[in-house]
């Protein structure tokens, strides 16, 4: 009576198979985080975030947890007067000359005030 012996190479390949080396997974999860970097940045530019690189590292960093504080973020592009919010530069809104406004928060003053009455910053 004769047995038919598989080859060893044919056992080799199927044992193989179902085996990930440390490779692959390290691939796997760069190539996640990546993903989720580039979801958050594309979020936050959506909203009207100019910083996109910092969130870029967020959600390469933080993962899923990025894309979520991202997705949270307020709407830069709808404030009443449809521009994005600038503190550094507030609308020019001084209708009366009695109104100074802080560049730092955006607040109105009084002219004669030499300092902002809501962030306490020197006024110009």
């Amino acid at each position: 009576m004769t047995i038919n012996r598989v080859p060893e190479r044919i056992i080799l390949l199927y044992e193989d198979k179902g085996s990930i080396d440390l490779a692959s997974i390290i691939v796997i999860i760069i190539s996640a985080h990546l993903f989720f970097g580039l979801i958050t940045s594309a979020i936050t530019s959506s909203k009207g975030y100019q910083n996109n690189g910092t969130w870029f590292i967020a959600g390469l960093i933080f993962g899923l947890i990025g894309v979520i504080s991202a997705a949270f973020q307020p709407n830069l592009h709808y404030t009443n007067s449809n521009q994005p919010l600038n503190y550094n530069n507030p609308p020019n809104t001084n209708v009366n000359n009695n109104v100074v406004f802080c560049r730092t928060c955006g607040s109105a003053n009084n002219s004669g005030s030499k300092y902002c009455k809501d962030c306490g910053s020197k006024l110009e």
